[in-house]
């Protein structure tokens, strides 16, 4: 048996000492003094089976866990949040001096899920404390608004300014075409175009990391390549034109699996888990040749989840009928 209390390896959560990794699981753990395996979820997971407490419900508790250990787990715990919480505070001061509409008293949103080691820092959207949750999609609204009119506003003063002074006159161009020609003018063009996307992602509370996604990254070559003069999509025609069209795309593209399947043969997956509306969910995946595609995903709230159920040709008819 394990021993109840290890030594903590530098650099890692001071929570490994009361547990032990599984191999080729790296958010798995085995609770040195229950035994208990847990197969997803990570440290942070292991944290709320120790300190009896789990903001979802859906961790078991330790029954053999000292009192002193269980202490220690949730100051450990505490003190992280308010760094956490301070962190965020601080850039939020940052962020708050640049776009100087902003006060300086606000409060933030914490993802209770995320691992300590492994999740990587996204933006989270700042609102003021004393602002209603009802309230809060029209405030973001507002404040997107105010600071595109004032960039737009600033935009068009620079350009106008600098055409009457050269003599300029109107080219034909849009508006807006015209102003990232003005933009440009100076020699750093990768500097002004990365200003631009940053802005982006920094007003509208994108995580940076989403940079690295293929679909951003093909979205600046077509604009590139579409050149001057081409608008970008209007908010209704991504939710509704362009939305079906990638709807009929997919859809196109799993009927073309399916046919695969017949000739290579399949397995079918699934893996259950339990989210903050405590309905009890059986995902179902389809593997093939190399390829997975998601199939269904089953309320099974009120049924236990076993083997005979999984069988049953009732719930068969319920997740795939013909």
């Amino acid at each position: 048996m394990a021993s109840e209390g290890g030594s903590t390896v530098p650099g890692r959560d001071p929570a490994w000492k009361y547990c032990s990794p599984i191999e080729g699981n790296r958010n798995a753990t085995i609770c040195n003094f229950c035994g208990l395996v847990m197969k997803s979820g990570g440290i942070t997971r292991f944290k709320s089976h120790l300190m009896h407490k789990d903001p979802h419900n859906n961790t078991k508790k330790c029954p053999r866990v000292p009192p002193e250990v269980k202490e220690e787990i949730r100051l450990l715990v505490h003190d992280k949040q308010k760094a956490k919480a301070k962190k965020n505070a601080d850039i939020e001061e940052i962020r708050s001096q640049l776009r100087g509409t902003m006060g300086t008293h606000h409060t933030h949103l914490v993802n209770e899920d995320d691992d300590d080691e492994d999740a990587e820092e996204e933006d989270v959207y700042m609102y003021p404390t004393d602002m209603h949750p009802d309230e809060r999609d029209a405030y973001r609204s507002a404040v997107r608004a105010s600071k595109a009119s004032n960039w737009e506003r600033e935009q068009h003063e620079n350009i106008v300014g600098s055409k009457r002074k050269s003599g300029e006159s109107s080219t034909g161009i849009p508006s807006t075409m015209r102003k990232s020609q003005n933009i440009f003018k100076g020699g750093a063009i990768k500097e002004t175009m990365g200003r631009l996307i940053s802005k982006f992602f920094i007003y509208e509370s994108v995580a940076p990391a989403k940079a690295k996604s293929h679909h951003f990254k093909n979205m600046i070559i077509g604009a590139q390549q579409a050149g001057m003069g081409i608008e970008p999509p209007s908010p209704y025609e991504i939710k509704n034109k362009y939305l079906e069209m990638e709807y009929k795309e997919m859809e196109a593209y799993v009927n073309q699996q399916r046919e695969k399947w017949k000739t290579y043969g399949c397995t079918i997956m699934s893996y259950g888990w339990t989210g903050p509306t405590k309905l009890s969910i059986i995902n179902f995946m389809v593997y093939s040749k190399g390829t997975t595609v998601f199939l269904k995903s089953v309320d099974a709230s009120n049924y236990i989840k076993d083997h005979k159920y999984i069988v049953d040709p009732a719930f068969r008819l319920n997740a795939f009928p013909t």
